[in-house]
This record gives structure tokens, C-alpha cells and sequence, in this order.
């Protein structure tokens, strides 16, 4: 491992920990506001309003999501600590199972976190497809009988009018 490249990737991994962070934490905010919801809608509305709810609510990681997460994180904290204390030793022994590890560890994070960042709104226009297939469609058929009224009012003004100009 080089000065150069510990150096680079002592500022690399902490970027890559926020950007996880954040993701983390959209997805905490998301599930505890789909709690709330669910508990306000089992006392409002009953168990079955509730079930009904937890039918339809299935953004919700899965333990494995969680786990994956939770070693990642750990395994970038142990690459962040790694090379700051091989920036700190004197004379920078080689460990190139190090740099191996801290690439790795990098490559994956930086990956995922990319994925998740741009795959999230895909996913959220594919889960919502219907619905928005269905507004595409109202407005559609709006326009196109908005404009089929215009034609016919168009066409009404036309034989309204004398075709003779001098009369």
C-alpha cells in the first residue's frame, strides 16, 4: 500500500459512511413512519383497517438488507481505522492484503451506495406504474377530447359562416 493511496482512501470511506448514512436513514424514517401509521390506523380503525395496511405497506428491508448493511458499515469502519493508523506508523510497513481489503471494501460500499441512490426513484416509479399509467391515460383522454371539442367547434364556425365574403 502506498502513502498516496491511504491517504486517498482515508477520505474516500468516510464520504462513502455519509452517503450510507443518509440512505440508512431514509429507509428508518420511511419504515418508522409506516409504524406510526399502522398503529394510529389500529386504533382508529380496528385490527382488520390495520391488516389491511400491512397488506400494502411492503417497502420494509428485510432482516438480510439489514445485516448486510450493518457489515459493511462495520467492515468500513475497520478499513477507516486501518489506514489511519498505518498513516500514523513510521515507516508505512507493506500490507498488501490491506490495500487488497481497504479496495474491496470501498469498491463494494461506493457500489452500493450508487445503486440504492439511483435505483430508488426507478423503483418508485415502477412500484407506482398503475397509478401512473392510469393519470397518463385520464389526461389523455382529457386532452384528446379537448381537442376533439375544438375540431368540432372549429368545424361549427366554418359552415357557420357565409362562404361568400361580399355577403
Amino acid at each position: 500500500m502506498t502513502e498516496a493511496f491511504a491517504g486517498s482512501m482515508v477520505t474516500v470511506i468516510p464520504i462513502i459512511l455519509v452517503a450510507a448514512a443518509v440512505e440508512i436513514q431514509q429507509t428508518y424514517t420511511k419504515v418508522a413512519d409506516d409504524i406510526d401509521h399502522l398503529i394510529n390506523t389500529y386504533h382508529s380503525e380496528g385490527p382488520d383497517a390495520a391488516l389491511s395496511v400491512v397488506d400494502r405497506r411492503t417497502e420494509t428491508p428485510s432482516r438480510s438488507v439489514i445485516v448486510v448493511m450493518a457489515l459493511l458499515t462495520a467492515s468500513h469502519l475497520v478499513a477507516e481505522a486501518y489506514l489511519i493508523l498505518w498513516l500514523a506508523a513510521t515507516g508505512h510497513p507493506a500490507h498488501p492484503w490491506g490495500a487488497w481489503f481497504v479496495s474491496i471494501t470501498g469498491i463494494i460500499g461506493f457500489s452500493l451506495v450508487a445503486i440504492v441512490a439511483l435505483l430508488r426513484p426507478f423503483l418508485r416509479i415502477w412500484k407506482n406504474f398503475p397509478a401512473l399509467f392510469a393519470i397518463g391515460h385520464a389526461f389523455a383522454v382529457e386532452w384528446e377530447e379537448k381537442s376533439w371539442n375544438e375540431q368540432e367547434r372549429l368545424q361549427d364556425e366554418e359552415t357557420a359562416r357565409p362562404s361568400d365574403p361580399s355577403a
